[in-house]
């Protein structure tokens, strides 16, 4: 981008870039981060009684958690959903996000479309609904109108929960790489998870999917081991 912009950056240190050697883990002291994978399943039901004392507060978290397992959303798609984005017409529906695209400035719609267990979970939250009014939202205190869940507080939710339950913390975005692994196992195929989950092949590969050989190798164990 400097060389683009005149002599902000001399050709030169592009070449130079393009040869530094990638870091190694162990070689320095810096701090390795984990790698994010899947949320156990089962450390996500034990949280679920403990998302909220509020019962109906608890039933919009959790069908926010069930909807990111069957469609891959990130979790400000879930927050920012609005029931007039989804449209209804078809047999799966559609839903096109239009906060938190990581795609628009590329002019590239992201679309989502929910099959018949998405549809289980948004029917009952659908229910009653103007097109502008929020889909996972709440009153959260007698006589304000109903608001919206946001990420901040979606993350802390769950992070409470989990607590409560005295299981591994976990947090929503983990739920996108649940979904990534799900299509992975089932279909072998990049491209799959791709369109499943609304990413390139290379980071739904590389960055959502646990193992991604690991559905292959189990089939060839299976066919021919």
């Amino acid at each position: 981008w400097g060389v683009t912009r005149g002599n902000m950056v001399p050709p030169g240190v592009v070449h130079v870039l393009e040869r530094v050697e990638k870091q190694i883990p162990g070689r320095s002291a810096a701090r390795e981060s984990e790698p994010v994978t899947a949320a156990p399943i089962a450390n996500v039901e034990a949280a679920i009684p403990h998302l909220h004392r509020n019962p109906v507060a608890r039933e919009v978290f959790t069908a926010a958690i069930r909807l990111q397992l069957v469609s891959g959303l990130r979790p400000g798609e879930v927050c920012a959903m609005r029931a007039g984005q989804i449209d209804r017409s078809g047999e799966a529906w559609r839903y096109e996000p239009r906060a938190a695209n990581k795609n628009r400035h590329r002019a590239k719609a992201r679309v989502v479309w929910m099959g018949p267990r998405a549809q289980s979970i948004l029917g009952p939250m659908l229910a009653g609904l103007g097109p502008d009014d929020p889909v996972f939202a709440y009153v959260r205190r007698a006589g304000e109108p109903r608001r919206a869940i946001t990420v901040n507080l979606y993350c802390s939710r769950v992070a409470y929960a989990c607590r409560a339950a005295k299981v591994a913390r976990w947090h929503p975005h983990q739920l996108r790489h649940n979904r990534a692994t799900e299509l992975q196992r089932r279909y072998e195929c990049d491209e799959a998870v791709r369109v499943g989950i609304g990413d390139t092949p290379e980071v739904a590969r590389q960055v959502y999917v646990d193992d991604p050989a690991e559905a292959v190798a189990k089939r060839i164990a299976r066919e021919t081991g």
